[in-house]
């Protein structure tokens, strides 16, 4: 999968709101947050953490 354009804070939420993952920026460590219970990652851009939610939370569909 490739991304070409950055992704924003409101639609992002809005987009993974489904699986239970919300975003924010965390200014004293300069990251980007997904946050789903107890987990975190943590990335550098938000567009960065977004796909890592999808590489490691979101299991890939077997056909």
């Amino acid at each position: 999968m490739t991304w070409k354009l950055s992704i924003k804070l409101e639609p992002a939420n809005d987009i993974f709101s489904v699986l239970g993952v919300r975003f924010e920026r965390n200014e004293v460590e300069g990251v980007w947050m997904a946050i789903r219970g107890e987990s975190i990652l943590r990335r550098a851009t938000l567009t960065e953490v977004c796909k890592a939610v999808l590489k490691e939370w979101v299991k890939p569909i077997s056909h």
